[in-house]
């Protein structure tokens, strides 16, 4: 269950831009063990890992990031509370910032998979 998620500044700018045909696409999900409450300025708190999403899918206005992480991207018994979505392997603009209620506990020897999805709605 998530404790709060924000889209971020530079992602609707990106956003906007894709629609012209300019921007480059969302494909990267980062994790973190930061639990400062997201907001559309707040970058990543403790960033750990960053990889390609495997899986990338859209139902009406909302899109489904899947991203698997490997044996050994992290040290045993870390709790990630934080997602992120970018559009590049390091720097770029990020779409947006979940922080979770309860953190995914991960073990050093064993990889594991991590979901998230974002709707875009315009209000």
């Amino acid at each position: 269950m998530s404790a709060g998620k924000a889209i971020y500044y530079t992602g609707l700018e990106e956003l906007a831009k894709l629609t012209g045909g300019l921007g480059t696409p969302f494909g990267y999900m980062e994790v973190g063990t930061g639990t400062t409450t997201p907001t559309s300025t707040q970058p990543m708190v403790s960033p750990v890992k960053r990889r390609a999403c495997g899986v990338i899918t859209t139902d009406g206005s909302t899109v489904h990031f899947e991203c698997a992480f490997q044996p050994g991207d992290f040290p045993d018994g870390t709790d990630l509370y934080e997602i992120s979505i970018h559009n590049a392997a390091s720097g770029g603009a990020m779409l947006g910032r979940e922080v979770l209620a309860t953190p995914i506990k991960v073990w050093n020897a064993i990889g594991c998979t991590i979901a998230c999805e974002y709707p875009i709605t315009a209000t």
